[in-house]
C-alpha cells in the first residue's frame, strides 16, 4: 500500500515496515528462511480500530467492562495466555470479564505500542498491541507484559483475541 500524497510505503513484512515488492525488490529476490502458514503480506490498518481496542484496555483498567459492550461482534472468542479460552455473544464476554476483573483491586496498563493492520491476502483487520499490566490484588502488585492480537469484522467490531504474556525482566529498561 502506498500513501498516494507522499509516496510512502506503508507495507509491513515479516519483521517491520519496508518496501514493497512493487516499489524496488522483485518478488521472486526474497526468500524467507521460513514460510508463513497463516500471512505475511501486512499494511497499516485503521487507526479508529486502534482506538476502539485501547478502549477496551481502558474499561480494563478502570474496572467497568460494561462500557466495551458495544465494541464486540455477535461472536467472540478470546484465547488467554494460558490457553483458556472464553466463547460467546457480548453479554457473555462483558459478563465473564467483569467477574474476572473483580479479583482485582487495581490494575493498570503501560502502553508500549499499538499497530493496526490489514492482513493483505485475507481481507482481515487485527490491531496488535503491546503493554505492561500491573495488577494490585489482596495488596500484592504483579506485573506481566502483554502483546496481544485483536481481530475485527468489517463493521468495526471484536470477534478474537489472541493474549500473550511474559514476566518482565527484573532489571527491565525498555
Amino acid at each position: 500500500a502506498c500513501d498516494n500524497e507522499s509516496g510512502n510505503n506503508n507495507q509491513m513484512g515479516a519483521f517491520g515496515p519496508g518496501p514493497s515488492t512493487a516499489d524496488s525488490l522483485n518478488s521472486d529476490s526474497i526468500q524467507y528462511p521460513y514460510t508463513a502458514t497463516y500471512a505475511d503480506q501486512f499494511s497499516v490498518g485503521n487507526s479508529q480500530h486502534a482506538q476502539t481496542v485501547l478502549n477496551v484496555w481502558k474499561s480494563w483498567d478502570s474496572g467497568n467492562m460494561s462500557q466495551s459492550k458495544d465494541a464486540f461482534a455477535d461472536s467472540v472468542t478470546m484465547v488467554f495466555a494460558d490457553g483458556s479460552t472464553l466463547k460467546g455473544n457480548p453479554d457473555s464476554i462483558i459478563n465473564a470479564s467483569q467477574q474476572y476483573r473483580n479479583n482485582y483491586d487495581t490494575i493498570s496498563t503501560t502502553l508500549e505500542a499499538v499497530v493496526p493492520l490489514k492482513v493483505d491476502e485475507k481481507n482481515e483487520t487485527w490491531v496488535s498491541v503491546w503493554g505492561v499490566e500491573t495488577t494490585t490484588k489482596n495488596g500484592k502488585k504483579d506485573s506481566m507484559k502483554l502483546h496481544e492480537t485483536w481481530r475485527l469484522n468489517n463493521a468495526g467490531k471484536i470477534y478474537h483475541v489472541q493474549q500473550y504474556f511474559a514476566k518482565p525482566p527484573i532489571t527491565d529498561t525498555l
